[in-house]
């Protein structure tokens, strides 16, 4: 696999549309986040500081980041490979390309290490040098009635935790009051 090979486009969601891109996107999101890591499709409407990023491989969709952009960080919310294209050090060149792309610092959230899939994802972004915050953190739902789930935020490289925590809950979710 060669970096060469890898483009990327920004997608615009706005708006319900039927095509395959749109389609693919769904697809790779809904089977790779359980239902409460997830908002629902379609994302975020008339957010300048929301993009969509779909990647492709020789001319082939392969996954996508949605991030959101704030004037000290980039905040990852998604990211994921379509299953087909999973294994084959796509997630690692999708990563690298994007961390190349963005000037300001990388943000993301990733589950407590408390199963081989979960300490996996976390080895993955060590190699690419991100660094797991020391401080408790947790998700806020994006539905009511459903819970809070403590996770990591991950960084690359290191920020001030509570500034991005208080953005990320207040702008991203939508939380008036950071716990």
């Amino acid at each position: 696999m060669k970096l060469q090979s890898l483009q990327f486009s920004t997608y615009a969601l706005a708006e319900p549309q039927e095509n395959e891109t749109v389609a693919l996107i769904e697809q790779t999101y809904i089977e790779a986040f359980p239902k409460a890591e997830r908002r629902d499709f379609l994302f975020v409407k008339d957010e300048p500081r929301f993009a969509v990023y779909v990647f492709y491989y020789e001319g082939q969709y392969v996954g996508f980041i949605t991030a959101w952009t704030f004037d000290l960080f980039v905040f990852v919310e998604h990211f994921a490979i379509d299953k087909s294209f999973r294994g084959r050090g796509l997630g690692g060149l999708v990563m690298k390309l994007f961390m190349c792309q963005t000037p300001l610092p990388l943000v993301l959230e990733v589950e407590l290490p408390k199963d081989e899939q979960s300490v996996r994802r976390i080895d993955f972004y060590k190699r690419l040098c991100f660094v797991v915050l020391p401080q408790e953190y947790s998700q806020p739902p994006y539905r009511n009635g459903d819970e809070w789930l403590p996770m990591h935020l991950m960084a690359y490289p290191d920020v001030p935790f509570e500034d991005v925590k208080r953005v990320i809950h207040r702008v991203v979710y939508g939380v008036r009051e950071v716990q």
